[in-house]
């Protein structure tokens, strides 16, 4: 696997769509910037050591140039559709599924995703012999979220096996805690955002059983997947274990040197429903509910005439259309009125 020299400097902007805005601020995350759309894959390599934290310096910088990967405990992520999860079915509310397939042939594990207007929440966990189902549904990724701003909801879930069902509650708290440069060995981030997760369980039957994990991910304008990841677990008996990820650089390929995105071209606007993109290039494109919910989602093929696409089967109002192709991101905004 190549890897690019730390003197590349990527500069990345996203798209926000929450109350359709047109641009992502470093001092506030959006939906785009922290969860991945479908049809979304990367890859995390292992970290061989977890680096401790610089000091808050200003301008604060992270200097994780020397940090390696490995393969062995990686991870590769895909975002997908509801229908294409064992079980998909059986949890009405969730509008995509997290998929986690370990490099080295551990159990794969299946998130189930609620997708609101202001949070992301977690509906069901499942991996061969052990599901958790939550009720209510646990934190996942909450938006807009500003700096210096934390977001905590409580939750509880049965974790069945075989042979038991254990009851667990808890909390779970994330807070947008600082934005800097992040330097890794295959690029820098000038507008790097650290989002704090702590996850707090307990057991119901047990008092005395308990955990917390602290996660620290690193975010950039433009990928909406973890550039960096450190996870630290403290159980009640007094005990820590640490592991961290680092992405993969081939999931970045394609993502340098992207300028701020350009307008599509659609017509007509407002439509009855049949809507025409002018994308000579293909692309995938996600159209966007006001409530910053995925409702259609179609993978056009490059032609040099305009695309299709029947959107008459959705609710009169006003939609976000986001097309990313190779040149970046482009984005129009859509009327449906009949």
């Amino acid at each position: 696997m190549s890897t690019r020299s730390s003197s590349i400097k990527l500069v990345i902007f996203t798209t926000g769509i929450v109350l359709f805005q047109t641009r992502s601020h470093a001092q506030q995350l959006e939906q785009l910037d922290i969860l991945p759309p479908l049809g979304a894959t990367w890859h995390m390599r292992a970290l061989q050591v977890i680096p401790p934290l610089p000091a808050d310096e200003l301008p604060l910088v992270w200097r994780f140039t020397e940090l390696m990967g490995n393969d062995l405990f990686g991870v590769t992520w895909s975002m997908i559709q509801p229908s294409d999860a064992p079980d998909g079915g059986a949890y009405p509310t969730t509008d995509r599924v997290l998929h986690k397939v370990p490099d080295n042939d551990a159990p794969e594990v299946y998130t189930y995703l609620d997708v609101r207007s202001d949070m992301c929440l977690e509906v069901a966990s499942i991996m061969p012999f052990v599901s958790n189902n939550y009720d209510p549904e646990a934190l996942h990724a909450a938006y807009p979220l500003h700096f210096n701003e934390e977001v905590e909801v409580d939750h509880c879930y049965a974790s069945v096996t075989a042979s038991e069902l254990t009851p667990y509650c808890g909390n779970t708290r994330i807070a947008f805690m600082k934005v800097g440069e992040l330097q890794l060995n295959f690029g820098e981030f000038p507008e790097a955002r650290l989002v704090r997760t702590q996850v707090f369980n307990a057991d119901q039957v047990d008092a005395t059983i308990s955990s917390l994990v602290e996660t620290l991910t690193w975010y950039s304008p433009g990928i909406p997947y973890p550039l960096l990841q450190f996870n630290t677990f403290y159980y009640s008996n007094g005990t820590q274990a640490h592991n961290g990820f680092i992405l993969d650089p081939s999931s970045v390929v394609g993502l340098a040197d992207r300028t701020v995105p350009t307008r599509l071209s659609v017509f007509p606007v407002p439509s009855d429903g049949e809507v025409h993109f002018q994308a000579p290039d293909g692309g995938l494109l996600s159209i966007i509910s006001a409530d910053a919910r995925l409702v259609h989602e179609v993978r056009l093929m490059p032609s040099s005439t305009a695309a299709t696409i029947d959107l008459g089967v959705l609710p009169i109002g006003a939609y976000q259309a986001i097309l990313r192709d190779e040149r970046g991101l482009r984005t129009a905004s859509l009327i449906i009125a009949r």
